[in-house]
Order: C-alpha cells, then structure tokens, then sequence
C-alpha cells in the first residue's frame, strides 16, 4: 500500500509538471497539487520583484510595510472568497485559484506602480 501511494504521488507530480492547463487534469488531487505548483512559482516571482524593488530603492521602507499588509489581506480575501468550499475536497483548489489571482495582479500592480521608480532610478528619467 505504502509503495501504491508513492507511485500515485509520482504520477501526479508528473502530470502536474507536464500539464499547463490544470483543469486538464484528472482528479482534484492532481489538479490541487498543479495550482499549488503554479502559485508557487508566483510568489517566488512576487519575492523576485520585491527583493528588486527592495535594491533600487532601499531608502522606501513603505514597500516593506505595504507588501505584509497586502499579503494579511489576500489571504483573508482568499479565505473569504472560498469560504463556501470549507469542508470540501474543493477549499484547497479554490483557495489557491483566489491566491493565483491576487499574486498575478500584485505583480502587475507593482510594475505599473514602480515604472517610473525604476526608471528614474535606472534611466535618470520617467
């Protein structure tokens, strides 16, 4: 049985790696575990732009301050949004839609809001 569960779990990772649409997959585990995988590779990307911002102005400690306040907020944003599914074999699958969501526009949020930083910074102008 033990050796069932380890085979299992190596499909499925293998399906995740394999599959760029998540809801292609076959079963809510596999699909779970494939957006789970996609928001991390988010969030790392999120911590990238931070860390950069970070470096090109370290003087703005309101950055630091915003993005802890911005992730309290997607993640009771997320719970909220999702709280119909508590329970569920669904929570954990919504839940990280939501969080995949909030990360993508946190980003695209920073990098509108930060251009002329960067630029002024970097180029010398806007």
């Amino acid at each position: 049985m033990k050796y069932l569960i380890i085979f299992a779990s190596l499909i499925s990772v293998n399906a995740c790696a394999n599959s760029e649409n998540c809801q292609d997959l076959t079963t809510q585990f596999e699909m779970t575990e494939c957006v789970i995988k996609k928001l991390n590779k988010l969030e790392d990307k999120l911590n990238e732009k931070i860390v950069y911002l970070s470096k090109i102005d370290p003087e703005n400690k309101n950055l630091s301050a915003s993005q802890k306040l911005w992730e309290k907020y997607s993640e009771e944003h997320c719970a909220s949004a999702t709280n119909i599914y508590l329970g569920g074999s669904i929570y954990n699958y919504a839940f990280t839609l939501c969080k995949i969501r909030q990360v993508s526009t946190r980003i695209e949020t920073l990098e509108i809001d930060y251009a002329d930083t960067i630029n002024i910074i970097t180029k010398g102008s806007p």
